[in-house]
């Protein structure tokens, strides 16, 4: 066991409660952790810990912690390091993350905040005193050479994201369903310098969200095809323009296989009326994740290096144009752009998938926006 680490999380389990969060915390101890963590490879992640594993499991140990508190913190770590997993917490995260090669002594889990509050609500009205999330981002930070996936569920939980994003470019977006219901986001970052990935899916994976194994392998798939995709749907850039991705067989896109009818194209496209951008301008997309509206994307630059909005990824099921690249400008520059532009690049569309390859690669793209 790294000594570190240890010592991190004894800290964690010793951690005063102010007394507005005692008041609304289940009568157990501090949980940083459960499971053999120095030896995880998968990582998930939640809120807050609740006490139902530990009355389940060890009903002796509540006792006493409630009669007497005559229990030590080592005690408490090694009980959450060889805590016992239960089927109704864990069996889906454990498929999931066995599909995708990794053994159950290799996943372990901590949460955003160790205080075992009663409700969701009770932590939403602490957020602002509780800072035990920072023991949270030394251990992970302190597992980086190993850890293969942080995997983060929940509906509510989108905004554990924001504490990791920073170190990371978004990969692939799109919506999966847990079961014969409805679809969920489910988002796929990785780490800029790291072999990490960091995945957010928009439903619990546990009992009452009634997952099908059948719907995790197909969650576990997808994954695995966006992080090692398989040889027979290798691609590769067009070799003349360097940005459309075509099959490892082909010689061209179809862009520069119809070059000859493409200045055509542009020739009548320019003439037609532009709603947003009002003229051809050189564009420059750095790899900096940030806000701009409703969406997250990449800092998007214009020829006079202003940083007039982001480019992010059509989202939009419906539309032909899902999974291309979309920009949207700040409010201080809607009467030069306007708000959104669905763009072009000599005739042809930039693909979201294209453009990280690109920007993990190089950090930044220059391009002429039709």
């Amino acid at each position: 066991m790294n000594d570190l680490i240890r010592n991190i999380l004894l800290e964690a389990i010793r951690y005063p409660r102010p007394s507005s969060i005692q008041e609304v915390c289940l009568p157990i101890w501090n949980q940083p952790f459960f499971y053999k963590i120095d030896q995880a490879r998968a990582l998930t992640i939640s809120y807050n810990p609740t006490d139902k594993g530990a009355r389940t499991n060890y009903p002796d140990l509540i006792e006493r912690y409630i009669r007497d508190g005559n229990i030590t913190a080592e005690e408490i770590f090694d009980l959450l390091y060889n805590f016992k997993k239960e089927n109704y917490w864990r069996k889906y995260f454990d498929l999931l993350f066995n599909t995708l090669g990794i053994s159950n002594e290799n996943i372990a889990h901590m949460d955003m905040s160790f205080y075992p509050y009663r409700t969701f609500n009770d932590y939403l009205n602490h957020k602002n005193i509780d800072d035990t999330y920072k023991f949270l981002k030394q251990v992970v930070e302190m597992l980086s050479g190993q850890l293969e996936y942080i995997f983060i569920d929940g509906a509510n939980n989108k905004d554990i994201v924001d504490i990791f994003v920073k170190d990371y470019s978004i990969i692939n977006k799109t919506s999966l369903p847990i079961n014969s219901g409805k679809e969920h986001l489910l988002y796929i970052y990785k780490h800029h310098t790291r072999n990490t990935w960091l995945i957010y899916y928009a439903c619990f994976l546990y009992g009452q969200t009634r997952p099908s194994e059948y719907y995790v392998k197909k969650l576990a798939d997808h994954i695995k095809s966006i992080i090692s995709p398989s040889e027979k749907n290798k691609m590769k850039l067009c070799p003349k323009c360097e940005l459309n991705p075509i099959n490892d067989d082909e010689d061209l896109c179809e862009v520069c296989k119809n070059a000859t009818h493409s200045s055509v194209k542009q020739n009548n496209s320019s003439q037609r009326a532009r709603p947003f951008v009002q003229y051809n301008e050189d564009f420059i997309f750095i790899c900096e994740l940030t806000r701009c509206r409703d969406k997250i994307g990449y800092r998007a630059y214009n020829s006079e290096n202003e940083n007039v909005g982001i480019v992010f990824m059509t989202d939009d099921k419906r539309l032909s144009s899902y999974g291309d690249c979309e920009l949207s400008f700040y409010p201080k520059y809607e009467n030069r752009y306007g708000k959104y532009h669905r763009f072009t690049i000599n005739g042809g569309k930039l693909k979201w998938d294209v453009l990280c390859a690109r920007l993990r690669k190089n950090s930044k793209y220059k391009c002429h926006i039709d």
